[in-house]
């Protein structure tokens, strides 16, 4: 090796010895200000906890019902099912009569498309105080719905029966779309629809929506449980107009957490909106 050699990595060795010390000690430096800094925290964090504690003590701002739901999708999914239920019967303990029946069905009527003309031509021969609901319907081919509305039809011997598939997390059944429309058009032809709950804001696969011709697929809707603007129809506008019209401060309350639990569990929906009354200019 000549000198040139030895004297070149005698300086690169200086270089990174040097370089290695303004990094430790720069290392240093920061993990003291650190320190500081969290220990500067620690007074301010312990009077928020107590105003916390107190606040809570008081209100309850942390509590919730839904806290208590199984971790389990599908147990989830079946509570889910029966307090939709419960707030679309008009009987429900929720003690708002038609209310909220009434605002689920505007909340559906706001696309401007066939299927929303064609029931808001309908509504207004409904007898919305004699809607029945039912929960895990029965077809002939052994399925079951998981809520179903029975709504007599004023001046008729009919009922207009709207189903509803609750999908917030599961996957599709083969056929299973289809055969609920037609369980339906069976018992009520002509005055029957499908509604799909959908959790992620997609619409049922090809598979559950089976051998339906056009005019069949036309009487199903999607339903997500998230909207992305304030107009879309969505189960989150339905409940919030629910919560601002509801006159029973314990249900305006089960309605808030309700809110709030569907905003933590569900997405946004990434999607294009359809045409709505409220943005069809």
């Amino acid at each position: 090796m000549s000198t040139h050699d030895e004297i070149y990595k005698t300086q690169l060795s200086d270089f990174f010895r040097d370089l290695g010390a303004e990094v430790d000690a720069s290392i240093n430096a920061y993990k003291v200000e650190l320190t500081n800094f969290f220990a500067s925290l620690s007074p301010a964090l312990d009077i928020a906890e107590r105003a916390q504690a107190e606040l809570d003590r008081t209100a309850a701002t942390q509590f919730t019902v839904f806290k208590y739901f199984s971790k389990q999708e599908r147990t989830q999914e079946i509570y889910l099912s029966r307090i939709f239920g419960d707030l679309l019967n008009p009987s429900g303990n929720h003690g708002q009569g038609v209310r909220f029946l009434q605002l689920f069905l505007d909340e559906l009527t706001r696309w401007n498309d066939e299927w929303s003309k064609k029931l808001r031509g309908v509504i207004p021969n409904m007898s919305l105080k004699g809607c029945k609901t039912h929960l895990e319907f029965p077809t002939p081919e052994g399925r079951r719905v998981d809520v179903v509305l029975e709504v007599p039809l004023e001046g008729k011997n009919d009922v207009f029966r709207i189903g509803i598939e609750n999908k917030p997390w599961a996957g599709d059944q083969d056929e299973q779309i289809a055969d609920y429309l037609k369980a339906l058009l069976e018992k009520s032809p002509g005055n029957a629809r499908v509604l799909y709950f959908s959790g992620n804001g997609k619409e049922p696969s090809e598979a559950a929506l089976g051998k339906l011709e056009k005019w069949e697929r036309d009487l199903c809707l999607t339903v997500p449980y998230r909207c992305n603007s304030r107009g879309y129809p969505s189960l989150e506008n339905w409940i919030q107009q629910d919560r601002e019209q509801c006159e029973a401060e314990r249900v305006r309350w089960f309605l808030k957490d309700l809110l709030e639990y569907i905003k933590s569990q569900f997405e946004i929906p990434a999607q294009t909106e359809p045409e709505t009354e409220e943005n069809k200019a």
